[in-house]
């Protein structure tokens, strides 16, 4: 390729250890600027994270009112115990320093509320834990052990990540963590949703993306208690029956995979507000769909989508809607009735017009129509009076009406590559333009 530099391994590890040696000495820096203030005691957040030090600076005894404090990406081989007296502390971040196992400080922090140990070697989470009523959230993601992961009994922690650790199994022992409701396992080896699950009975979000899932081999039957469930870059090809029994889903979220069809059957969802089917194969959607009328976020982004029903006018609790990225003609007229859409995206589509009654969308805040074929400016988005965003470049629109410029809560205005140099009244789109950087609104033209 014409410009390409060829360099060799040792270029190569050369050039990572100068920006790794940049991003240290970056990090001293922020660290020196923090010791040289005067009032440390007014301090909220402090990260002192990838500067590799050995020690935790003596500075933070000062800073009695930190809430967050990042102690990552460093060397340290013990805590002072002045690190127990920062009460305040809501959110401590100890990641990527290859402990073994939680330091004594951590559980004297009474007020902590988030505690990040990924990247450590820990592999148990004491009971020691239980001293901590505040302790919700706890992250273990890529821990460097070969050991199985321990959970200890915990009443208070209701959430947990443990991505990255090329887990096959759930380890048996997080049903000790009676409070569970929300659970990370993307970026593991699972080919199928755990069993262990099931016993999970506060469990309400499932968070599996980016494993390899066989979801013929799932038995969803023992998941119904599940209400948020995360299936994105999972190499799925098929939507079976029994995964639209899970009635009490609020969220479904099927992003980057290979589905082609959705069934009729996601009609039973009832429950369901958001739906993402987001870079898919799939061609139609079932007049189901139109039947859950609790959805509030539809996303079809990059599908081969042609047609949408005039149905969707009963999704009237809709407030975001992603069309793009399909092969539209047209909107279906009903979209109208939507009266509480705030966001539609239909860019990068082959539409040529917009449905005139669309300027009845009044709660409209947003609207991309770039990347289309339009060749007249559509006239009903002069009677969205709440629009903010409005993207139309990428057309071939050579004439924009000055009253444009009268909606009064626009804020962006893409116009560019549009023959707009070919208008048949250069002075009101040269006063258009005038006009919206007087009121501060930014236009890219």
């Amino acid at each position: 390729m014409k410009g390409r530099i060829n360099l060799t391994q040792k270029q190569m590890d050369s050039l990572r250890d100068a920006r790794k040696e940049f991003y240290v000495k970056i990090a001293k820096l922020k660290i020196i600027d923090l010791e040289a203030n005067t009032r440390k005691d007014t301090l909220k957040s402090v990260s002192i994270s990838g500067a590799h030090l050995t020690e935790v600076p003596e500075f933070l005894k000062e800073c009695t009112q930190i809430t967050s404090l990042f102690l990552s990406n460093n060397y340290f081989t013990s805590y002072p115990s002045f690190l127990s007296e920062l009460k305040s502390l809501k959110y401590l971040n100890l990641s990527g320093n290859n402990i073994t196992e939680i330091p004594g400080f951590v559980f004297e922090l009474e007020n902590l509320e988030k505690l990040n140990l990924s990247g450590n070697q820990i592999r148990k989470l004491s009971k020691e834990l239980n001293q901590l009523p505040h302790l919700k959230e706890i992250s273990l993601n890529g821990l460097d052990s070969q050991k199985k992961l321990k959970f200890k009994r915990n009443k208070y922690v209701e959430i947990v990540s443990i991505k990255s650790n090329n887990l096959k199994k759930l380890p048996w022992s997080i049903r000790k963590l009676e409070n569970l409701e929300l659970l990370d396992l993307s970026k593991n080896d699972f080919t199928t949703i755990p069993n262990k699950i099931s016993r999970l009975r506060n469990l309400k979000t499932l968070e599996i993306s980016e494993n390899c899932i066989l979801l013929d081999q799932v038995k969803f039957a023992k998941l119904n208690h599940i209400e948020k469930l995360q299936l994105n870059k999972c190499d799925i090809n098929f939507i079976p029956e029994e995964l639209t029994g899970l009635t009490n889903l609020i969220s479904l979220q099927l992003a980057h995979n290979k589905i082609e069809e959705v069934p009729e059957s996601i009609g039973n969802l009832k429950n369901l507000e958001l739906l993402m089917l987001y870079k898919n194969l799939i061609t139609e959607l079932p007049e189901s769909i139109y039947t859950l009328e609790n959805l509030h976020t539809i996303d079809i982004y990059y599908n081969k989508i042609s047609k949408i029903s005039e149905s969707i006018s009963n999704l009237n609790k809709l407030r975001i809607l992603y069309l793009s990225f399909n092969d539209l003609h047209s909107i279906p007229e009903s979209i109208a009735e939507l009266e509480n859409l705030e966001e539609l995206y239909v860019h990068h589509n082959k539409l040529t017009e917009l449905p005139a009654q669309i300027g009845r969308l009044k709660k409209l805040k947003v609207l991309y129509i770039n990347n289309n074929y339009f060749a007249d400016f559509p006239q009903a988005i002069l009677s969205m009076e709440r629009l903010i965003d409005l993207d139309m470049s990428s057309n071939d629109i050579r004439d924009i009406p000055l009253e444009l410029t009268e909606l009064a809560d626009l804020k962006l205005v893409f116009i560019q590559k549009n023959p707009t140099n070919e208008s048949s009244n250069e002075d009101s789109f040269q006063q258009m333009i005038e006009t919206f950087q007087q009121k501060g609104t930014r236009i890219n033209y």
